[in-house]
């Protein structure tokens, strides 16, 4: 009886700890989060989502607010679903399906700074998520892309690079013309770079932290290592 009892109290133990530190959904949050996956399917209607688990933090464990879906369309992508505090869902899928054409979108919008130069553009979207509604693109980029970290690669064989003086000036305009807080990279190369901060003659950075004052717009070279700031703390 007594090795009964100290078995079951050791299970008692591990099966607490699973749940104070590994963060184990309980069915009752596992049937939760698996009616928003039901709402994604409602609303996406040609894309099929099958519930995952939930989203798993390194400190937590599983979340109860955050939930892990798997695509038929995107089968590789890691799509997420969550709920806000008022209820309403969001998730990142409107950015995944949508990657492409705003890629393109924001490399048009950067090509009217430059006109006739041979460039790139890699963007990451920093706050991803967005309403579970299909909406579409033209929505999409109106309400949800930001430039908060956009890496422009400005590729001119004969080295003949704007001034500094006019890099602060097209970066100004963006600034202006965006009417958010931007972080923007661009990076002057002769040739297409491995390492776009090696490789880079010099590359130029925009930050904001609000939509109305920039930060600094710097210059870099030497792989980073020679830094002058061209402008700081300017209003818009």
């Amino acid at each position: 009886m007594k090795t009964f009892k100290r078995v079951t109290a050791t299970a008692l133990i591990v099966c607490m700890c699973s749940v104070f530190f590994t963060g184990c959904l309980s069915r009752s949050e596992i049937k939760e989060q698996k009616k928003w996956v039901k709402e994604m399917n409602e609303t996406f209607t040609d894309d099929e989502f099958e519930y995952i688990s939930g989203a798993y933090n390194g400190i937590i464990g599983q979340s109860n607010t955050c939930a892990c879906v798997r695509s038929k369309k995107y089968p590789d992508a890691e799509i997420k679903v969550m709920i806000r505090e008022d209820g309403s869902l969001e998730t990142n899928y409107n950015a995944i399906r949508y990657h492409d054409e705003v890629e393109e979108y924001i490399t048009e919008y950067i090509e009217d700074y430059f006109p006739g130069d041979s460039l790139e553009v890699e963007f990451s979207q920093v706050y991803a998520l967005s309403p579970v509604e299909d909406m579409s693109l033209k929505k999409y980029i109106k309400n949800c892309v930001e430039f908060r970290k956009v890496n422009v690669t400005l590729i001119r064989k004969d080295g003949d690079f704007p001034s500094d003086d006019e890099m602060v000036g097209i970066l100004t305009d963006i600034a202006i013309d965006r009417e958010e807080a931007c972080l923007i990279t661009v990076y002057c190369c002769t040739e297409k770079p491995q390492d776009s901060v090696k490789d880079s003659v010099c590359y130029y950075s925009l930050t904001m932290s609000k939509k109305d004052k920039i930060n600094s717009i710097s210059v870099a070279s030497n792989g980073g290592k020679e830094r002058t700031v061209l402008l700081e703390d300017k209003d818009l």
